[in-house]
């Protein structure tokens, strides 16, 4: 009897799996990301997922990736956060063909709410000379930042997602010199303790 109670003992008691569904923010429709397969709902907080951007936005391009991560669970809801905006390689190297100057810009940026990490990149019409290649870079700089500054995290996602971020600077950056293209191809929610 005594041996047969100290099996038991060791034998660890297994928690019961269960379905956690994914969902995107209200923005995004809280249309379902993906599913989990988890014993506890503790592990799922901070975990990440990666999904196309057609399959969450109203949008036709699919050389953008969206990373979302869960902040919080409830029963077996999991709400996420959009913490990174991604272009593809394969659609940046699309954009600099040759005759054009290509600038490629790199910012940590404070937004009403934390600060983000933006790249982007800007494309003339034609080859310029490096002063105005750097005229375009300052004044570039100068708009984005000073944009960043008046809105949320997420109202600055919602903005390059919609494309109307890309579409104002563009304009205001025309006043210089034509830009063929500008295109934010990287932006992330930034820790305090993380580096560029």
């Amino acid at each position: 009897m005594a041996q047969k109670r100290k099996r038991t003992q060791l034998v660890k008691k297994r928690k019961k799996k269960t379905w956690f569904s994914i969902l995107a923010p209200t923005e995004f429709g809280k249309k379902e990301l993906g599913e989990c397969y988890l014993a506890d709902k503790k592990e799922l907080v901070g975990k990440r997922i990666r999904v196309n951007m057609m399959a969450v936005a109203r949008t036709r391009n699919p050389n953008v990736r969206l990373t979302f991560e869960v902040k919080d669970v409830k029963e077996d809801i999991c709400i996420s956060d959009l913490v990174l905006y991604n272009l593809l390689p394969v659609s940046i190297k699309r954009m600099a063909r040759k005759g054009k100057t290509k600038i490629d810009i790199s910012k940590i940026l404070k937004s009403k709410d934390g600060e983000l990490v933006v790249k982007y990149i800007i494309v003339t019409k034609n080859k310029v000379p490096g002063g105005v290649s750097r005229a375009i870079n300052n004044a570039s700089v100068d708009l984005i930042s000073s944009e960043i500054k008046k809105k949320n995290s997420s109202d600055v996602f919602d903005s390059v997602i919609n494309y109307s971020l890309q579409k104002d600077m563009k304009d205001k950056l025309k006043k210089i010199y034509p830009v063929d293209t500008f295109e934010v191809r990287y932006l992330k929610k930034r820790e305090k303790t993380q580096k560029l």
